[in-house]
């Protein structure tokens, strides 16, 4: 990967834990030792004494945004960064860590490889969440993980119409319909009984959630494919969950448009780092003995 024009680096980090925030105080000074400018948000600055918070434009606008976390933090920054393009090298905090590239204890030997080019960009596919009330747009998301259709409060069967590529799909009666990108597959996806699909291909997943009928399976798609799911019942109403992070409802009459995002997540990778083949035998325990 072409290095030479990295001038500034963001740290973003979980600031409800006290590992990523003493890390963030320690990489600050060993960034600017290198000539470069070291950006920080304002919720990370007030933990650090002597700190300047930097403006939001200029920590989403860094050359490479180092995110000091878990998965829940990764999927913030990259929903955050797609439309700038914004790239990511993501230090291991969390417990499973599937999006996760360095440790924390590797973070300084990581960024000389980068400075010096030694790495790899690795572009994900993103999901576009649309919710269309009277055929208007009210809001619209981008997703690294997955968008959740599930029922809300009450304890009833949710019954959920889905086109795809304007032609019926199915209706899905049960807990809800969940759509995960490959980069989503080893989280709700994987839980619900849907497959595991390599994070940079270009597919999507649509898994019924609890079906109250046997026969309902995951469905693998291309990228392309264009979704929608829609309230089959008048009285009908569900959550809708972006990353497990977005919440709002869907009623009878909404729209809920799933498509790919035209912006992808732009990772940074490292030679010899763990493959996601790698990260799935030892985070799920393949080939272990569990009892």
């Amino acid at each position: 990967m072409e290095t030479r024009h990295i001038s500034s680096i963001t740290l973003y980090a979980n600031v409800r834990k006290p590992g990523p925030v003493e890390t963030a105080a320690k990489l600050a000074p060993w960034i600017r030792a290198r000539g470069l400018e070291c950006r920080v948000p304002a919720d990370l600055a007030s933990l650090l004494p002597g700190e300047m918070p930097s403006p939001e434009d200029d920590v989403l606008n860094a050359d490479l945004v180092v995110v000091l976390g878990g998965d829940g933090t990764t999927l913030t920054v990259a929903r955050k960064l797609a439309r700038r393009r914004g790239v990511m090298l993501t230090v291991r905090f969390g417990s499973f860590g599937f999006r996760a590239e360095v440790e924390p204890e590797e973070v300084e030997i990581a960024l000389e490889q980068v400075l010096a080019g030694d790495c790899n960009l690795e572009v994900r596919p993103m999901l576009s969440t649309t919710r269309l009330c009277g055929g208007k747009v009210v809001e619209e998301h981008p997703a690294l993980n997955d968008v959740a259709l599930v029922r809300g409060g009450s304890s009833r069967l949710v019954k959920i119409e889905a086109f795809l590529n304007d032609s019926p799909l199915a209706v899905y009666s049960g807990d809800g319909v969940l759509v995960s990108t490959a980069t989503g597959s080893t989280g709700y996806n994987l839980a619900a009984g849907g497959p595991i699909v390599h994070p940079t291909l270009d597919a999507y997943i649509i898994t019924p959630i609890c079906p109250h009928a046997l026969h309902f399976r995951s469905l693998v798609v291309p990228g392309e494919s264009r979704l929608v799911l829609r309230m089959a019942e008048t009285d009908g109403e569900a959550q809708t969950s972006v990353d497990g992070q977005i919440t709002f409802p869907l009623r009878h009459g909404d729209e809920l448009q799933v498509r790919q995002s035209p912006f992808g997540a732009r990772f940074i990778t490292l030679p010899g780092r763990p493959t996601i083949y790698d990260k799935v035998r030892l985070r799920l325990r393949w080939g272990e003995r569990l009892l």
